[in-house]
């Protein structure tokens, strides 16, 4: 689904028709019909973003190596003071905590619809 959305504009036969995939979805789900677009748009802009970055990543992977970016990580977060950036130090003690790209992508979509069900009042 994200090689489709991130490679090609929402006027191509492919887009358009995993678009229709996805708005087929909310309405077999019993969403109200004034709220399926703005959800599938949400989770179109949420999917592309998400492909994008991760295509980024890849790229800086395949160019310059883990071992590579993971120092200039370390590096790049000592040169920071922990009062300048005390959540950066908190939070990113290491390089690999939480970068787990399948369950962040999933947790990240289950809180867009969990939150578009509040929205609605589901």
């Amino acid at each position: 689904m994200s090689a489709i959305i991130s490679y090609t504009l929402p006027v191509t036969r492919e887009r358009l028709l995993l678009i229709d995939k996805m708005l087929e979805i909310f309405h077999r789900a019993n969403f109200p019909e004034d709220k399926i677009f703005f959800t599938v748009t949400y989770i179109n802009t949420y999917v592309t973003s998400y492909g994008l970055d991760e295509q980024k990543q890849q790229k800086l992977l395949d160019e310059m190596g883990a071992e590579a970016i993971r120092q200039k990580f370390i590096t790049s977060v000592s040169d920071i003071s922990k009062e300048e950036a005390p959540y950066i130090h908190h939070h990113f003690k290491n390089p690999d905590s939480g970068l787990k790209n399948k369950e962040n992508f999933m947790l990240g979509l289950r809180i867009i619809i969990v939150g578009i069900q509040r929205e609605i009042g589901e």
